[in-house]
Parts: C-alpha cells; structure tokens; sequence
C-alpha cells in the first residue's frame, strides 16, 4: 500500500509540476494527455503486481524480465513514468521542420499513451486483474 501512495504521489507531483513550471508553453491539453499517460501506468502497474503473485502467469516485459521483484516493479514504474513526465516538459510544444509544423510533446505524451494502454488491454485480454 506504501509504495501504492507513493507511484499515486510520484504521478500527481511530475504532472502539476510540469504544469506550473515550463519553458515551453504547457497546456490544459498538454496536462490532461499527461494525466492521462499517468491512468494507464498506473493500471499497467497495478496489472503487473497481480501478475507476479499469480501462479502460471508470468511478465512479459524483458525489462523486467519473468518473475519480478515487487521492488524491481515499484522502481520502474515510478522512475519510467517520471522519466517521461520530464522528458514531455522539455520536449517544445511546436516546431517547425522544413516548412512543417510537428508537435513533439504531443507526439511523445499519444505514443506513450498508445502503448501503455495497448498493454492494459493485452493483459486484460490475458485474464490479468488490477485490483484497487
């Protein structure tokens, strides 16, 4: 339950504080994308705690590798969703490449998106729970 608060705590301070300090302009988009990135790591990582516990089951992250210690799972969770609120504050908003407008913050915050709730829905797919 501990480490529970502490990923809710670690999700909730990366994506305020990326909200109130910015250097490129941060959005109301910008933070509900980045709220959202937040949901999905959390499910993701509530999946993978019941997932170990299970006997036949196994974590198909080779990060993570087979069997996983709960500690291994609480660090890379915390310190990847981290990671990427961090790297989605400093990526700009928008540029401008030959002539075309991208956005790669956006960019960034839909792809991590894209994957981490493709995994949710892989693993529910599998019979995998995330109980609260």
């Amino acid at each position: 339950m501990k480490t529970t608060l502490v990923l809710l705590f670690l999700i909730i301070f990366s994506t305020v504080s990326c909200s109130t300090y910015h250097h490129s302009p941060w959005t109301k988009e910008d933070t509900m994308r980045q709220v959202g990135c937040g949901i999905a790591t959390f499910i993701d990582y509530k999946q993978t705690k019941w997932l170990v516990k299970e006997p036949g089951h196994q974590e198909s992250n080779k990060l993570l590798g087979a069997n996983p210690k709960q500690n291994i799972i609480d660090a890379y969770f915390g310190l990847g969703y981290t990671a990427h609120t961090t790297i989605a504050y400093f990526l700009p908003s928008e540029r401008e490449i030959w002539g075309y407008k991208i956005y790669p913050r956006s960019a960034w915050q839909w792809v991590f998106f894209g994957v981490e709730t493709g995994g949710v829905y892989h693993n529910i797919n599998c019979g995998v729970r995330a109980p609260f």
